[in-house]
């Protein structure tokens, strides 16, 4: 990880909701390095990975993501973020709740937390709800990288044995940049990733441990286990549990390490997630006007970009 601070007073701008409304729904625009190797099926592999998770959500924003191509793990992420008050992301949240998922996991997020003073979200996740954001410095979210000598782009035919699904690579990544993810283990410890604000344990009670092997993602405070996170040190805390050779892992997109020879899908699991990240999820019924409406302007305290590999 790598982590560093800086003042860019023009990201706390409030964002015009007129400005933003001339958008169709979510774009997630691709750019390709000029030292990437990409082939054309790659692309092609890419591309199907941003037009699942653009065809989830309804977002007016666009995201702009660097690719590139080394043989270093398998996926990584490097993802420009900031920090806001508890009190301000919670806000946002409350403002952009648009399905009956958001309304049941923000009634769990009580006026004052008592783990997290602070929320980092991403760039791309500060726009989505509201926040008035704008890119990194270099002009993008953040960047992707894969390993193409590690992933097979091309579907319907079965994976190479040996080799990873690059569509499932290519969302695990891009979710990253949209925000998912957790703070655990990074100083300060007051800050929290939203992810972390729905982390629960066996006894149904919020845990920000990054010991034992029982939390799991809940949007309900904690009655429904959607998803196990990883426990293990080196694969991200925000991830799903999936690295022990003793348990057949669920199949999903967010796992910590992947697996080898199968085609992994999208799921209604990291769906579910995302939209409580704040994304708008498609289809969803939207909420009646109960929650409060807290539009802040988005407090910059903490420009960042944070290095987060996926395991072969």
């Amino acid at each position: 990880m790598r982590l560093w601070q800086r003042s860019i007073q023009s990201l706390a701008a409030a964002a015009s909701l007129s400005a933003l409304s001339a958008h169709a729904g979510l774009v997630i625009t691709p750019f390709y390095a000029p030292t990437s190797t990409f082939t054309a099926a790659e692309k092609t592999a890419i591309s199907a990975a941003v037009a699942e998770i653009e065809g989830l959500f309804s977002d007016p924003i666009t995201v702009k993501i660097n690719f590139t191509n080394n043989p270093v793990g398998l996926g990584g992420s490097s993802t420009w973020i900031l920090s806001g008050s508890y009190t301000t992301v919670r806000g946002l949240l409350l403002a952009d709740a648009t399905t009956a998922t958001d309304a049941t996991a923000y009634a769990t997020l009580g006026a004052v937390d008592p783990f997290f003073s602070s929320i980092i979200v991403s760039t791309a996740q500060c726009r989505a709800i509201g926040g008035g954001c704008g890119f990194g410095p270099d002009g993008f979210d953040g960047t992707i990288n894969i390993n193409t000598t590690l992933t097979d782009p091309t579907r319907g035919n079965g994976i190479s044995p040996g080799l990873y699904d690059m569509e499932s690579v290519v969302e695990h990544e891009i979710d990253e940049i949209l925000g998912s993810g957790s703070w655990l283990g990074n100083p300060p410890s007051s800050f929290g990733r939203v992810q972390d604000l729905f982390r629960y344990n066996a006894a149904g009670g919020r845990t920000y441990t990054t010991a034992g092997n029982d939390a799991y993602l809940s949007v309900d405070g904690g009655l429904t286990d959607l998803a196990r996170f990883n426990q293990q040190a080196g694969p991200d805390y925000g991830d799903f549990f999936s690295c022990s050779p003793d348990v057949a892992p669920a199949l999903r997109v967010q796992n910590a390490c992947g697996t080898p020879g199968v085609e992994v899908d999208y799921s209604n699991v990291e769906a579910t997630m995302m939209d409580v990240l704040g994304y708008d999820r498609i289809f969803a019924v939207p909420e009646p006007g109960t929650l409060a409406l807290v539009p802040p302007a988005f407090l910059v305290a903490l420009l960042a970009r944070r290095r987060q590999t996926k395991k072969a």
